[in-house]
């Protein structure tokens, strides 16, 4: 009885042993900032993440914060773009207000090795999709993932993510900045709403125009095929005396025109020829030009004409930037210009007219009309009566895009019929109190709850629902609402 009774408090002890080993073993792979569910990250990695935050990233602009997470197979078949964006949320990685959190992850599965950085639309104009793109095409972050060395493309990623942001840090969008950013995409988001409610009805008359449509491209089709585009495609090389033994730039040319769909006329086979073999001398992205479709052009003359076209560009750009410089000037427009440039610039008219050079007279009408939809939200975020009468209409919030949907007309017609003078005056006071507080949270380290991070208290970096409870990194991440709305990122494979 006594033997049974050893027997059983020796494998109790051995089990103690190896559940405490284990869990030590687990803790060796965790810190405030990274969760090394995989096990493939150093303390030395853990520990330069853990400074990245408390050090470098407090010193930029908005003090940004950046998460690891390495996983060895995602959950229930989650792709990694998803299970990234809804880690960041929960997390409520990234300051209150400011949105600039940046989590990486990391699968290290056998057959699934991918890789994706999610960035807060705050950090989005510092930290773009082709930024992003660029880290992980680095050479040395190609090298060590396909070596498996986990450990060295952590923490190259990493470092250069913070030398990223430390050099742009001006591009960082400010709280109000973001705002504008999020008002934005939740207009584009209604306006492709709308637009699908209205595909439906338009689906249904294409059924109808289709059939008869499905005929005549029927009866067509032999001008339509790959055989009858080879043929076309070679006639007319040998009739420009272009080589007709290059069988890459022939087939390409040949998906180019089916991919397209279009008759194989003399311009658009010129203009198929171009275009496949500027890509076959190393021009990923052809732009168009006209001269494209009338005859050979050299690589060379091509690249000139993409310089001066960007020259061009640059040229209608900046003079669409003074313009409304110069408007709001007129107009004593009371918050920040740049934050009006920006939205103005991702106009359809503006970009347009950039593109293009063409209907200068858009681009002045849309600085109008910005300035006016820009004025009206003031006024409705700073007027009680005015507040009042949109929260009966259903709208609150910043009421950004409440206004973005209303016509350019009804815009006019609320801002000519408004008290103009109380307007300004509101939106100058609400001006000013904004800078006042953007300036203060960004200088003092303790401004707000006293944590160390994020500027709010009440949920940890992996929390749970708890109170208070801290999460599975610590607490002091996020704000009262989270500090992350899934901006922009990119993935990588290897």
């Amino acid at each position: 009885m006594k033997k049974t009774h050893f027997l059983g408090f020796l494998t109790t002890l051995m089990v103690s042993l190896l559940l405490l080993v284990t869990g030590v073993h687990a803790a060796d792979h965790q810190s405030t900032f990274v969760n090394d569910d995989a096990g493939v990250l150093s303390d030395t990695t853990l520990q330069m993440i853990d400074d990245l935050n408390q050090n470098q990233l407090r010193q930029i602009k908005g003090k940004p914060q950046y998460a690891v997470i390495t996983k060895n197979g995602l959950p229930q078949q989650q792709n990694i773009d998803d299970y990234a964006i809804d880690q960041a949320r929960r997390l409520k990685l990234g300051r209150a207000g400011w949105h600039n959190g940046v989590l990486l992850v990391i699968n290290v599965k056998p057959g699934q090795h991918e890789a994706r950085l999610e960035v807060g639309t705050g950090l989005q104009g510092a930290l773009p999709d082709g930024a992003v793109s660029q880290i992980f095409t680095n050479q040395q972050v190609q090298s060590s993932l396909h070596q498996q060395n986990y450990d060295q493309a952590v923490q190259t990623i990493s470092n250069l993510v913070a030398q990223r942001l430390k050099q742009q840090q001006g591009n960082i969008y400010t709280p109000g900045q973001t705002q504008q950013q999020q008002a934005r995409a939740q207009t584009n988001r209604a306006d492709q709403a709308e637009r699908h409610k209205n595909l439906v009805f338009v689906a249904l008359l294409l059924v109808l125009v289709g059939i008869g449509a499905l005929v005549f491209s029927l009866k067509g089709r032999r001008h339509y095929s790959r055989k009858s585009y080879d043929r076309k495609v070679i006639d007319f090389l040998q009739k420009q005396q272009l080589p007709t033994t290059d069988e890459v730039l022939i087939n390409r040319i040949v998906d180019n025109l089916t991919a397209k769909q279009k008759r194989p006329t003399s311009e658009t086979l010129w203009q198929a020829f171009n275009e496949e073999n500027l890509k076959l001398h190393g021009i990923n992205k052809v732009v168009f030009f006209p001269n494209l479709a009338k005859g050979p052009v050299a690589v060379t003359d091509y690249q000139q004409q993409v310089t001066q076209y960007e020259q061009e560009k640059a040229t209608r750009e900046q003079k669409v930037k003074q313009a409304a410089l110069q408007y709001l000037k007129q107009q004593n427009y009371p918050d920040d210009p740049e934050v009006f440039i920006v939205a103005l610039l991702g106009t359809d008219a503006v970009q347009s007219y950039i593109e293009t050079g063409a209907d200068y007279q858009a681009v002045e009408a849309t600085i109008a009309d910005q300035f006016r939809r820009h004025m009206l939200i003031n006024f409705m975020q700073t007027d009680s009566q005015m507040q009042q009468r949109m929260q009966n209409k259903g709208a609150t919030g910043s009421y950004s895009g409440y206004v973005n949907r209303m016509s350019s007309r009804r815009v006019n017609q609320i801002y000519n019929d408004g008290n103009i003078s109380r307007m300004m005056l509101w939106g100058t006071v609400a001006g000013l109190l904004g800078t006042m507080f953007s300036n203060r949270d960004h200088h003092d380290d303790h401004w707000g709850s006293g944590s160390s991070f994020g500027g709010g208290n009440d949920s940890g970096f992996f929390d749970s629902g708890g109170d208070n409870s801290g999460g599975f990194f610590g607490d002091g991440f996020g704000g009262d609402s989270g500090g992350f709305d899934g901006g922009g990122g990119d993935s990588s494979g290897w």
